[in-house]
């Protein structure tokens, strides 16, 4: 984004999904960017209409991820931001009914954890079978998935762990401030007591 370019009376617009997760990205995408909401005009568009809209010339940016990505960066865009400028802010989170977790914690913990290693292990290896079996579910090409794993980090099962009890709920008290600018509720209950 070259910010000398906006003029006071053209406004930058940016496409991304019309999801919790795009408008979040979309905000603090404006914020480490050092952009202005009265600069940016929001366009919502699913991620295969975006690398049309910006080739025509009907958006200036698009919020996106593979394989979106590598074509539109093969179509000449520019990387500007990246969620690895936000570390600990895109949390995923598997959920288990309360009495299934009370009754069952030290085994589903102690399975996840194991499952999770082998996970990484099977990725970082590159076997064919695993890239083949990613290559359908991602709808990527081979070239175009091994491009994306060598730009993601693999977080550990010590490494989430670690997260979780030094910064987890201060992430997710920005989130839920972010998300609660964009007009989504604020949850009822804290994430923390859940953890327990």
């Amino acid at each position: 984004v070259d910010k000398s370019s906006l003029q006071t009376d053209a406004k930058f617009k940016i496409a991304f999904e019309s999801t919790a997760l795009g408008r979040y990205l979309f905000l603090r995408a404006v914020d480490k960017l050092g952009l202005s909401l009265d600069q940016i005009e929001p366009v919502y568009l699913e991620p295969s209409e975006q690398l049309v809209a910006l080739q025509e010339g009907r958006i200036d940016g698009m919020i996106t991820y593979q394989p979106y990505l590598s074509s539109a960066m093969e179509n000449g865009a520019k990387l500007v931001f990246s969620s690895k400028q936000i570390p600990g802010e895109i949390i995923d989170v598997l959920v288990f009914k309360r009495d299934d977790w009370l009754q069952q914690k030290s085994f589903l913990t102690d399975a996840l954890d194991e499952l999770w290693s082998q996970g990484i292990e099977l990725v970082e290896a590159s076997q064919p079978l695993t890239l083949s079996k990613l290559t359908v579910n991602t709808q990527m090409t081979k070239d175009q998935l091994q491009e994306a794993m060598q730009g993601l980090h693999y977080v550990s099962v010590l490494e989430s762990k670690q997260l979780i009890e030094s910064q987890l709920q201060q992430s997710i008290d920005n989130m839920t401030e972010t998300l609660f600018q964009m007009g989504v509720d604020k949850p009822k209950t804290r994430i923390a007591a859940c953890l327990r």
